[in-house]
């Protein structure tokens, strides 16, 4: 990676941490706006919980929108997809 790539993809807000949800937890997730079941944890720079609707909620499968990646999302943008994998 060369010195623009790092500078592009800097965490200017950081460190942003994993939150403590594990295979199988239940949350709210702000995306989705219900309550989904972790399915995965991604194997990305900071690994990050994947979820799925209860019951058929709005939305299918994908990352779970809560906690540092919704502040994340809402102060960075390039640096957040090269994080999130």
């Amino acid at each position: 990676m060369n010195a623009y790539d790092r500078e592009r993809v800097k965490l200017l807000h950081g460190p942003y941490r994993s939150p403590r949800l594990r295979v199988g937890d239940r949350a709210t997730c702000l995306l989705r706006d219900c309550t989904v079941v972790i399915t995965s944890i991604t194997d990305a720079p900071i690994p990050w919980p994947r979820c799925r609707a209860l019951g058929g909620g709005r939305g299918g499968s994908g990352l779970w929108l809560g906690g540092d990646l919704e502040e994340a999302i809402r102060r960075e943008s390039a640096a957040v997809r090269y994080w999130g994998g």
